[in-house]
């Protein structure tokens, strides 16, 4: 099915095949298409280390509702990265 899709990096609004799963759930890790404007990894985005200002990806799998849920480590100073669930 297609869906609606916004780039996390650069807003461009296009369309993608998304499976029933990920219709209601998460985006698949395996995803291989981009934006067609900035070729960011669909389900993914920039964020800000609160820590050292590093600007590094995430992966943002609850895209559908717009929840900006993710977590990782800085991959400068390690410092925990942690969005959580806004829905």
């Amino acid at each position: 099915m297609k869906a609606d899709y916004a780039c996390l990096k650069c807003q461009q609004r296009f369309s993608i095949d998304v499976t029933e799963s990920e219709s209601r759930s998460l985006l698949d890790p395996h995803r291989t298409d981009v934006c067609p404007k900035c070729a960011q990894p669909v389900g993914t985005g920039p964020v800000r280390c609160e820590n050292c200002q590093t600007e590094f990806t995430l992966a943002f799998p609850h895209w559908h509702v717009h929840c900006d849920v993710a977590d990782g480590d800085c991959p400068t100073c390690r410092s925990r990265y942690v969005s959580l669930c806004i829905c």
